[in-house]
């Protein structure tokens, strides 16, 4: 220590030699900061994409999420495919069917297009009139069930006999729009739209 502090007394710093150090000092000073930067840039760069990719990440997760999920509104048995079918023929309609399907004949009014379905299995034909009169006639095989899928509710209902067969109908006043009835292990129902007489209706039925 001592043989130290003899060498610092013996030394001289001029003015210019003082500037010189504290220029190189702040020179350094500012090397380091811009070296300092310069790995802050080369560090984000590297950042940027892998955080670029865990955000795509997310956003593909989310929407596959959202894809995916179930909503209430959905209502599957509506759309389930084949449970309705429509054809271009009555054999078509029978061959679906597996079962024979019936033409209704004397429809009341002029028919201006026929559309023949399968649905769920029962035989639907849909007539539409010239002035937007409709007529569905519908077969199934007989288990009980309604085939005319008609709730609505009706001022009289009654049994009327034609040909043997109890026909049940249903309308309001003097007009029918519902038919229903059996026969030979078949349930039969025809709607009609404007509704028609007793008459009328008794004369389709017995077309059969």
């Amino acid at each position: 220590m001592a043989k130290y502090n003899e060498i610092m007394e013996k030394i001289t710093v001029t003015p210019e030699m003082r500037e010189r150090v504290l220029l190189n000092v702040h020179n350094a000073r500012t090397a380091g900061s811009a070296s300092h930067r310069r790995s802050q840039k080369i560090a984000l760069f590297k950042i940027l994409p892998i955080a670029a990719a865990a955000c795509l990440v997310l956003v593909i997760g989310v929407t596959a999420l959202k894809k995916n999920s179930y909503s209430p509104s959905e209502t599957p048995s509506e759309t389930a495919e084949g449970s309705i079918e429509e054809f271009a023929t009555l054999d078509e309609l029978s061959e679906s069917v597996n079962f024979d399907v019936e033409e209704i004949q004397d429809i009341p009014f002029e028919v201006e297009s026929t559309a023949y379905s399968n649905v769920f299995g029962l035989a639907r034909i849909d007539y539409t009139g010239v002035n937007g009169e409709t007529l569905t006639f519908s077969k199934g095989v007989d288990d009980g069930t309604d085939v005319s899928g008609d709730n609505n509710e009706y001022e009289h209902v009654e049994t009327i006999d034609v040909n043997g067969m109890d026909i049940t109908v249903k309308g309001n006043g003097s007009s029918y729009n519902l038919a229903t009835w059996t026969n030979s292990g078949y349930a039969y129902a025809i709607n009609i739209n404007p509704g028609i007489s007793k008459k009328e209706i008794t004369e389709i039925i017995g077309a059969f």
